[in-house]
C-alpha cells in the first residue's frame, strides 16, 4: 500500500474543511485512513495486489471536488523546512569549498617540499659522485 503521511495529515488536520456539513465525512475518512494503515498483513497484501492491478490514473482524484483544500499552515511549514534545507546546503557548500581550498594548499605545499627534497638529493648525490671521482682518479 502506498501511503503518503503528509497528505493524510493535511487532509485530516485541515481546519478549512471542518464545516458543519463536511465534518462527519471528514472524520470518517480520517478514521478509514487510520484503519487501512493499521490493518493486518493479509489485508494489506490483498490491498497491494488490487492497487497494483489498477492503472496509475485510477489511483488519483479526477475532479477538483475530490481534491482536498490545501492547509496554509502546512504550506508554510513546508516552505520553512525548505528554507532550512536550502540554508544548510549553502552552509555545507561553503564549508566544502573552504576545505577543498585548504586541501589544495596543503597538496601544493607537499609537492613543493617533495620537489625540494628531490633537488637536494640529486645535488647531494652529484657532489658525492664528483668527490669520489676526484679521490679515485685524482684531480683532473
Amino acid at each position: 500500500v502506498f501511503e503518503f503521511p503528509l497528505q493524510n495529515n493535511l487532509m485530516c488536520a485541515n481546519p478549512m474543511t471542518k464545516e458543519s456539513s463536511g465534518l462527519s465525512s471528514r472524520t470518517s475518512s480520517c478514521r478509514s485512513i487510520a484503519s487501512i494503515s493499521s490493518g493486518n498483513s493479509s489485508a494489506m497484501g490483498a490491498s497491494l495486489t488490487s492497487e497494483m492491478s489498477r492503472s496509475p490514473s485510477s489511483q488519483f482524484p479526477h475532479s477538483p471536488i475530490d481534491i482536498p483544500p490545501i492547509d496554509p499552515m502546512a504550506v508554510m511549514e513546508l516552505e520553512m523546512a525548505a528554507k532550512r534545507v536550502a540554508d544548510n546546503v549553502d552552509l555545507l557548500m561553503g564549508n566544502l569549498r573552504s576545505n577543498l581550498h585548504k586541501m589544495s594548499a596543503i597538496t601544493v605545499g607537499c609537492l613543493d617540499a617533495y620537489k625540494k627534497s628531490v633537488d637536494t638529493t640529486c645535488d647531494s648525490v652529484d657532489s658525492s659522485i664528483k668527490k669520489r671521482n676526484q679521490e679515485t682518479f685524482g684531480q683532473v
